[in-house]
């Protein structure tokens, strides 16, 4: 009976598997351990484990709107979608709010670096511009008259 028992665990062996893995933090195999199951102990692991798990994709979504990185935030945020739940809109907006700060002072710190090194690289302005009139081999500059 042990062999068959680990090749073929009951409903309950599953779930306590599952809260074992939940406990190390393995939330995505936690819920794979236990979707199949309809109990409420197991709706309460895959409840928990998609929180969590939502909750790590947009906290690496922040991280990569620090980092600048564009096309991670969007698939860690796609990731997260997929797990959210009603009750979850308040976290979602948070990190949403958050992660479009983030974007608006990358943007901003990118405009303020663009704007001081065309500052620095920018030819002079006007100049008054002197003429070298040369008179019986005797230079001496001339100024355009106003009108």
């Amino acid at each position: 009976m042990g062999l068959l028992s680990w090749l073929f665990p009951s409903e309950s062996d599953r779930v306590a598997k599952a809260a074992a893995l939940l406990d190390r933090d393995a939330f995505a195999d936690a819920r794979l351990e236990v979707l199949d199951i309809d109990t409420p102990e197991a709706r309460a692991i895959v409840e928990k484990a998609e929180r969590a798990l939502a909750e790590h994709n947009l906290d690496a979504a922040l991280s990569w709107a620090r980092a600048g990185d564009v096309e991670r935030v969007q698939i860690h945020l796609e990731l997260a979608n997929q797990f959210k739940r009603p009750d979850m809109d308040d976290l979602f907006r948070d990190k949403h709010r958050d992660i479009r700060g983030v974007r608006d002072s990358l943007r901003a710190a990118q405009a303020a670096r663009e704007a001081s090194s065309a500052q620095r690289h920018r030819p002079p302005g006007p100049q008054r511009q002197q003429r070298t009139v040369v008179v019986a081999e005797r230079t001496r500059p001339c100024r355009r008259r106003r009108r």
